[in-house]
């Protein structure tokens, strides 16, 4: 009797399909336009000057896309590459917990931090936004994830909602001499935050920002993740988990740049020992 076949032998190029597939759909979207914008712009497909925002151009010559693009496009180098494995990290973590089960909240907030930034950045003349959308990612999930303990360099730890200052001062201390594009990050990612959860919580629940209908009927969200927190993470956290995409990628030793920390739910049902305090998540380096 013949042996059976072996099973065929997976490659790295199988892998990376594997890990692409496994990123949660909203957050691919984000990390694959930022990256093929950034990229097409240095091997010289698209022109940088095409890219960045400014308002003259848009408002005299219709260049419309600029209020996107400048979202998504730097100039690749080491710093952008921290900047897109941030946004990539915590925007996984941001779709696969805190809007878990609810993409259309999820594009809708990612919809109102987009509008939230551009009168700030056009007044204060920012001509790059990515590093602005993802410090008010991070914002969003360090109050989210307020009383996590954190790790940054150097082995400082500290509470999560600490962690966006701390960031600001570590580039102070590193030479970056314009803090204005994290300020802005800052200031978004705490208005988001009053008004899906300080102004509900002192105004009997009522709530100011509700996902347009019409969003929710295009991603329709799995039952128990639908529209009743519309619009906000906090107003809705308690619902089930999962959804969203596939969950972060769990098993293994150690986390690599192309998986982030698993999740409060995915840890606590592989037995994961947390620490004290909020369960969200656990310790978490800037870095990772």
């Amino acid at each position: 009797m013949a042996a059976p076949a072996p099973p065929p032998q997976r490659g790295p190029l199988d892998e990376l399909t594997d890990w692409f597939s496994s990123i949660p759909p909203v957050t691919r979207a984000l990390f694959t336009t930022s990256l093929g914008i950034s990229i097409a712009a240095g091997v010289g497909i698209i022109s940088p000057s095409y890219l960045y925002l400014a308002w003259p151009l848009v408002y005299r010559k219709f260049e419309i896309w600029r209020l996107i693009t400048s979202f998504f496009w730097m100039p690749v180098g080491f710093p952008y590459l921290t900047t897109l494995y941030f946004l990539y990290n915590y925007s996984w973590q941001l779709e696969t917990t805190l809007f878990s089960n609810r993409r259309s909240d999820y594009v809708f907030y990612l919809i109102f931090t987009f509008i939230a930034i551009l009168p700030p950045a056009i007044i204060l003349k920012r001509f790059i936004l990515l590093e602005t959308l993802v410090v008010a990612l991070l914002y969003v999930w360090a109050m989210a994830n307020k009383h996590t303990e954190v790790s940054f360099f150097f082995g400082l730890r500290f509470k999560a909602m600490y962690l966006p200052w701390v960031w600001l001062v570590f580039d102070f201390l590193s030479g970056s001499t314009d803090p204005t594009g994290k300020l802005i990050g800052i200031a978004v990612g705490h208005l988001y935050y009053f008004l899906d959860k300080i102004y509900p919580e002192q105004n009997g629940g009522r709530k100011l920002l509700v996902t347009p209908q019409f969003l929710v009927n295009y991603f329709q969200d799995a039952p128990g993740g639908g529209p009743g927190g519309a619009g906000g993470g906090f107003g809705g956290a308690g619902r089930a988990a999962g959804g969203g995409g596939r969950p972060a990628p769990t098993g293994g030793s150690g986390y690599t740049a192309f998986r982030p920390r698993p999740t409060a739910e995915q840890e606590l049902q592989e037995g994961t020992r947390q620490r004290a305090g909020y369960a969200w998540g656990r310790g978490h380096r800037l870095s990772d």
